[in-house]
């Protein structure tokens, strides 16, 4: 799978999984205080895996460079 089709499924399975329903997404409507906090926790998770996703590609893109160079350090 290449880099662009592993963010692009991550942004898919992440939106899946948005607790907000569609008229609370994208407005300032005010939301239900249990549906703020599943909402903050949600970004938070988000968060965390994206910057997982990231280390993920970020290593294996410099893994790809050094054995291109044949830097085997």
């Amino acid at each position: 799978m290449s880099t662009r089709e592993r963010i692009e499924a991550f942004r898919r399975k992440w939106a899946a999984k948005d607790p907000r329903p569609d008229d609370y997404q994208n407005n300032d409507r005010r939301m239900p205080f249990t549906l703020w906090v599943d909402t903050l926790l949600w970004e938070r998770d988000r968060r965390k895996a994206e910057e997982q996703l990231i280390h993920a590609i970020a290593t294996e893109i410099v893994e790809q460079h050094d054995h291109e160079d044949g830097d085997e350090s």
